[in-house]
């Protein structure tokens, strides 16, 4: 269950971001209608995923992706057209280049987690202990018409030689056609969805002990 209201050490400027998703709202129908709905997600989404602190990177949809200092827990990208209900191959080949550091760390965990060398070769036994249930990262994927949550994880499988090598999966969890103008149920429903990838990031980042 989401706590960033029960946590203390939530900064206020983070919680108070959720009043910027409700309140921007627009009396005239058709005013709302022509308005860029991303001038109200966006800064609702890097204030709560605390984008200036590097928890959260947006990236552009085409062009230079650049690498920070710190490794993001959450990735996002806009303006990719159709993107986020038709075929997202780019926009996801583009979530998963810009998290590989991040996924790299937490098969590094793992393997500290069973006191594993980093050369191991991986036996069928290896293969069959589960993941941390929290070594995932969320991707988000929104443009004018949806929103998209992915999550993204390491895997394993056998390579033609038959060996186990790692890989990186991207599975689709939820999408949610933005109205326009965004109405209640939109607005509530991107709200929980938010504040469950907030509190995945939050306890991930514990469990990394990673500081930002």
């Amino acid at each position: 269950m989401p706590q960033l209201f029960a946590r203390r050490d939530a900064p206020l400027k983070q919680k108070a971001c959720i009043l910027s998703l409700f309140a921007s709202c627009v009396p005239s129908e058709q005013l709302s209608r022509e308005i860029d709905q991303s001038r109200v997600i966006e800064p609702f989404l890097s204030k709560l995923l605390q984008t200036d602190s590097g928890l959260c990177q947006i990236i552009p949809s085409e062009g230079f992706i650049p690498t920070p200092q710190v490794i993001p827990l959450v990735v996002a990208i806009r303006g990719v057209v159709k993107a986020a209900t038709d075929q997202p191959q780019l926009a996801c080949a583009r979530m998963a280049y810009a998290v590989q550091r991040t996924l790299l760390v937490l098969v590094i965990h793992h393997y500290r987690s069973h006191g594993w060398q980093f050369d191991r070769e991986l036996s069928e036994d290896d293969v069959k202990i589960p993941l941390n249930s929290r070594l995932f990262v969320y991707g988000i994927v929104h443009n004018t018409d949806s929103w998209s949550i992915f999550s993204i994880y390491p895997d394993v499988r056998k390579d033609d030689s038959g060996r186990f090598r790692w890989f990186f999966r991207m599975t689709r969890i939820e999408t949610l056609q933005i109205s326009k103008p965004l109405n209640m149920t939109v607005r509530v429903g991107m709200l929980r969805s938010m504040l469950a990838i907030e509190q995945h990031t939050y306890l991930l980042r514990s469990m990394l002990q990673l500081v930002y």
